[in-house]
């Protein structure tokens, strides 16, 4: 069984479980479901937030993909 609680994350089996979780966070935390202001850079397009978490829990978690980027020259 993952651990649960804040800060700790575990990957989704499918879409609509990782959307119902990400809304009652939100709803916890009062934070705004705009998901129009999370858009592709210069292609215009919605980000997939599902996929995004999925990526990120599949190169090892958030600093890993910190590291990762840095290191290849993503971030400035």
């Amino acid at each position: 069984m993952p651990s649960s609680g804040p800060g700790s994350i575990y990957p989704f089996a499918d879409k609509t479980q990782f959307q119902t979780t990400y809304r009652a966070i939100c709803t916890h935390k009062n934070i705004s479901l705009d998901l129009s202001r999370l858009m592709t850079p210069g292609e215009k397009r919605p980000l997939d937030l599902y996929l995004l978490h999925k990526s990120v829990f599949a190169l090892g978690g958030e600093a890993k993909v910190c590291i990762v980027a840095v290191f290849v020259g993503v971030l400035h």
